[in-house]
């Protein structure tokens, strides 16, 4: 009772907001206290003026789409808009694995000690441009003892952890800072594009069990790989959809406009399409043949470096294979990749959120509310001390299991 009195003093409004390649979305959610639902009340996105393949090319442009946004929702929900938690780019983003470990001496792990073996200012060497954003413990070991989820209350003499590491562009997140400073919003998190994906897409079990998500987004494909509930792996890849659209307005002459229909009605994956080079002249004057080739070649390289990443990791990362984003929606894609990846691979817009939106390319910034729901109820168990060590699907689970 002491948690829920504590929360209800709380703003129960969430808003995340995505910075993307091509686009800026925002969403406004409000948390129902007595039955710890989510309540969405509006949602908004526009283009992605200043960001230039994750870079900010004109803060000013940038700034203008981020107030456009924040301003839309905030007519659309009556509301005041003053915190927000942000997703970032994953063009921006580093990451590294550190292993640490404390010795025991035959006493009980408690949160004391799990804050001390999560200290990782010792041991990671940040450049002067590089700020932690998430420090997300994999695995633990007890002397001999290996896999250990949740050490708390366990003896014995030394404990050991590897811990995934995620930096993000410190001069990046300066100017970030500075744009929605100047909005009078103040931000309560920022979240890795990767993590903010799994955890709009993924639950508890598929998290625990081993999922990758692919996500094909406009200047770029993110490779986001979960186990043991957690993100041990990603990948950027810079091609995505909008790769496509210019080659193939290259390729047959087209602007990009021109070349984005042709790519969404006349474009499809598939291994038997004729090979073409990017040299080859177009005969008879009909582009439809070409599209799919032009497409082929993008996707059969995307295609063999996602498969080599994916071929030097933990097999049961990829026993589930979820697709997502814009570029997710070409015709044959998750068939392709399901003969390529000899897995069944399904594309995903299922986001455990309510939402009237279903739109492939919502994952990460509905991944920022999923983030900020637990942040809000994390509050209370921090200040009560409760299960510090848990994964962000245990802390869910416990509080809907526990109080709602």
């Amino acid at each position: 009772m002491f948690a829920k009195a504590k929360l209800r003093i709380q703003d129960p409004t969430i808003v995340g907001v995505e910075l993307g390649g091509s686009k800026i979305t925002a969403h406004v959610y409000r948390i129902h206290d007595q039955e710890g639902s989510l309540v969405h009340i509006a949602s908004s996105c526009v283009q992605s003026k200043g960001l230039n393949r994750h870079t900010i090319a004109r803060i000013e442009w940038l700034e203008e789409s981020i107030l456009n946004v924040l301003h839309t929702v905030e007519q659309q929900s009556k509301t005041t808009i003053k915190d927000a938690y942000i997703v970032v780019p994953s063009g921006i983003l580093s990451s590294k694995m550190i292993e640490n470990n404390i010795d025991l001496g035959g006493r009980p792990v408690t949160d004391e000690t799990l804050r001390k073996l999560h200290d990782i200012s010792v041991f990671i060497n940040q450049k002067k441009d590089e700020e932690v954003l998430h420090v997300l413990p994999l695995r633990y070991s007890l002397d001999d003892m290996d896999n250990i989820t949740d050490p708390h209350k366990m003896v014995g003499r030394k404990l050991s952890v590897l811990i995934h590491v995620i930096t993000a562009s410190k001069s990046f997140l300066h100017n970030i800072r500075q744009i929605f400073a100047h909005a009078d919003v103040r931000i309560k998190g920022i979240i890795a594009n990767p993590y903010a994906t799994g955890l709009a897409l993924l639950d508890e079990e598929t998290m625990q069990l081993g999922s990758t998500v692919i996500d094909v987004g406009a200047e770029s494909t993110t490779l986001s790989c979960f186990l043991d509930g957690e993100l041990m792996f990603f990948k950027h890849f810079p091609l995505g959809a909008h790769h496509i659209t210019r080659h193939i307005a290259r390729k047959l002459n087209l602007s990009m406009e021109a070349a984005e229909r042709a790519k969404i009605h006349y474009g499809f994956v598939s291994a038997d399409a004729p090979a073409i080079t990017m040299n080859e002249p177009i005969v008879d004057g009909n582009i439809q043949r070409y599209i799919a080739p032009i497409i082929m070649n993008d996707i059969e390289d995307l295609t063999i470096q996602v498969f080599d990443v994916l071929n030097q990791l933990d097999p049961k990362v990829w026993d589930r294979i979820l697709v997502t984003g814009g570029g997710s929606q070409i015709s044959g894609l998750t068939e392709f990749w399901s003969r390529g990846f000899r897995k069944q691979v399904r594309q995903e817009s299922n986001y455990k959120l309510p939402s009237p939106l279903n739109d492939m390319t919502l994952a990460a910034s509905l991944g920022a509310i999923k983030y900020g729901f637990t942040d809000y109820y994390n509050r209370a168990s921090d200040h009560l001390g409760c299960f510090s060590n848990k994964t962000i699907w245990q802390r869910i689970k416990h509080w809907f299991n526990e109080d709602f």
